[in-house]
């Protein structure tokens, strides 16, 4: 089980809360390399994970459908949505019936939610502000989005994604899965996932925004359910020179950053109270299955650790390079 299995001596879920916060704090790029450190022994023929997860790179990360969102907010807006975030979010496929094919390729399945201040303050809440809306693992916001569709895709990883989803099936209960197969999917799933990171930021510096919006990439019970702001809407200012110069978007071969986690300054005072004492809007009188699904299921199986956190954790994973 996934629960047995430790990497450098953190079980699963500090495992998992470890590279969430690396995300969430604005080091995805030291997410990304201390991951791909631990990939090899994993990765290539005869292994559990095929050897490209060694080589790929953000740059190899494709984002489709960006030039669409401009359109979609302002149709969003016609109708009275003030859309202030964007989040792209990894969900699993499996609750669709899809799965890799014959060749064992397929594109992660992302769903796009667009959000408005009713959900969160979004724009005007900074990196510290977004990270209040956090709590026991799941987003303050969650289920709470005023459209959801297909606008973003991600192309350039079928092959990984589809590995990753071929070992998710052998590691389920009963599935007779090794420790190393275990270990692989956690690394393998975890990596995924910071690279769709990594390429959202990268989109959103190279090909800017239609006007400030807080864009974060997010799961819809697509393991490992990392959820992380990739710009908060103060930073992003489209057209903005200092945008790109406030970020790293280095590849793994140039160097990551290795340093510590941000220091985040603390909300404003007054943002604080307002969040603090932020509660959602009521839920709709009928909603779909799918929404039900989104709204209940979600927010009980997303397992990110929020409980008390070892003051060491991330010394723990930043020490071990």
């Amino acid at each position: 089980m996934l629960a047995d299995v430790t990497i450098d001596g953190m079980v699963e879920e500090e495992f998992r809360h470890a590279i969430v916060t690396l995300l969430r704090e604005g080091n995805a790029g030291h997410a990304a390399k201390w991951l791909k450190s631990r990939l090899e022994p994993v990765c290539g023929d005869g292994l559990q994970l095929p050897a490209r997860f060694l080589t790929v790179t953000p740059a190899d990360v494709v984002v489709t459908g960006w030039s669409d969102i401009a359109n979609r907010i302002e149709r969003l807006e016609a109708l009275g949505s003030i859309v202030t975030a964007v989040s792209i979010d990894l969900s699993d496929p499996g609750h669709l019936g899809l799965a890799p094919d014959a060749s064992g390729l397929m594109a992660p399945h992302i769903e796009t939610h667009f959000y408005t201040d009713d959900a969160w303050p979004f724009s005007r809440c900074d990196r510290a502000g977004m990270l209040v809306g956090y709590e026991r693992g799941v987003s303050r916001w969650t289920g709470h989005f005023a459209e959801v569709d297909d606008t973003i895709g991600i192309e350039g990883i079928d092959d990984l994604y589809g590995a990753v989803l071929a070992l998710e099936q052998a590691c389920r209960p009963g599935g007779g899965a090794s420790d190393m197969q275990h270990r692989a999917y956690m690394l393998g799933a975890s990596y995924v996932a910071v690279l769709v990171h990594l390429a959202v930021l990268g989109t959103v510096l190279e090909q800017g925004l239609p006007r400030r919006l807080a864009v974060l990439v997010g799961s819809n019970e697509s393991y490992p359910f990392f959820d992380a702001p990739v710009i908060a809407a103060p930073e992003a200012v489209a057209g903005d020179p200092p945008l790109a110069e406030a970020f790293t978007h280095a590849e793994p071969e140039q160097g990551y950053p290795l340093a510590g986690s941000r220091e985040l300054a603390e909300p404003d005072a007054d943002l604080r109270q307002e969040q603090e004492g932020w509660t959602p809007p009521p839920e709709e009188s009928h909603i779909s299955g799918t929404q039900l699904r989104r709204r209940v299921v979600t927010e009980q199986s997303i397992g990110e650790l929020e409980a008390a956190r070892k003051p060491s954790l991330l010394q723990r994973l930043l020490g071990r390079r």
